[in-house]
């Protein structure tokens, strides 16, 4: 009869031995199938090492591997990034209409405006007529007669081109309050004496040479193609790459049996002093590790 120590232990021995038989078999099974090229027949043995139970199989590829570039519909240029490229754009093309003569032009004598009675109705019934076009404004021009300047007149504005734009800047500050217009659409300027509708050799004319005349513009806005540089991006087609992982690769050398012995496949089971079953768990883990050899 035995003692119980021994017997436990004999058991334990016995255990380990049928596992060890059993996964080497399988091993065996596995690399018998696998084709054995001329190369690898002429070189040794090369077993890479297996990582330690626990240890992570995947990684990072290093930066100093190389890399294989991958695309999807067509294939790969060698320019890389935007590119600029010549195209047909629309663009806004704004041309500004002058319109002369709706309203009658204001005339001043002895120095001062004479606001005809209703001007301010008539400039709001032609811009009430205009609401459809864009961006409409009043556009005031002073003029003058040929006479010079002399005393106060002479220190005040210097000569009649002066005068002639004062007259038109009181002229469009008094319409601008009185039809309560945005000041961006009053504009005025003063060309003196250059522009004449009558002759300066009579009072009459000088009389009607003093004037200020009344410009209603707006803008008309169309589109047309032109030819323009554009930079356009780069399309880019992206694919997922999985992450490198380390496995074995087992060569031959002809005539020498094919066998192979891999570690750490199970956990090492361990016993109690007062135990020699097997766990349920563990033997699952032995058949899942037969199973894993055998794909």
């Amino acid at each position: 009869m035995f003692a119980q120590g021994n017997y436990k232990e004999m058991l334990k021995r016995i255990f380990i031995l049928v596992v060890s038989c059993l996964v080497s078999a399988v091993a065996m099974a596995e690399t018998n199938t696998a084709p054995v090229s001329s190369q690898a027949a002429a070189s040794e043995t090369r077993v890479s090492e297996t990582p330690a139970l626990g240890q992570a199989v995947e990684k990072q590829a290093g930066t100093d591997e190389p890399r294989t570039s991958w695309e999807l519909g067509g294939d790969a240029d060698d320019k890389k990034g935007d590119k600029v490229e010549v195209k047909k754009v629309p663009e806004k093309v704004v041309k500004t209409i002058k319109l002369q003569n709706l309203v009658p032009p204001i005339h001043f004598a002895s120095g001062e405006a004479e606001i005809p009675e209703g001007y301010v109705q008539r400039l709001r019934d032609v811009l009430d007529s205009m609401k459809d076009k864009n961006n409409v404004r009043l556009h005031f021009v002073g003029h003058s007669d040929n006479a010079q300047l002399f005393r106060e007149v002479k220190r005040k504005y210097g000569d009649n081109l002066t005068l002639s734009r004062e007259r038109a800047g009181v002229t469009a500050e008094h319409f601008q309050k009185a039809l309560h217009l945005p000041a961006e659409s009053i504009t005025y300027e003063g060309m003196g004496e250059s522009r004449p509708i009558a002759s300066n050799a009579t009072e009459q004319g000088k009389a009607l040479n003093r004037r200020v005349e009344v410009e209603v513009w707006y803008d008309e806005i169309t589109e047309r193609l032109v030819d323009k540089e554009v930079v356009v991006a780069e399309q880019m087609n992206r694919v997922k790459v999985c992450r490198v992982e380390t496995v074995c690769k087992l060569r031959y050398k002809e005539g020498n049996s094919k066998r192979a012995r891999i570690k750490n496949l199970v956990e090492p089971l361990h016993f109690d002093d007062d135990t020699a079953s097997m766990p349920e768990d563990f033997i699952q883990k032995v058949r899942q590790a037969l199973t894993n050899l055998g794909t």
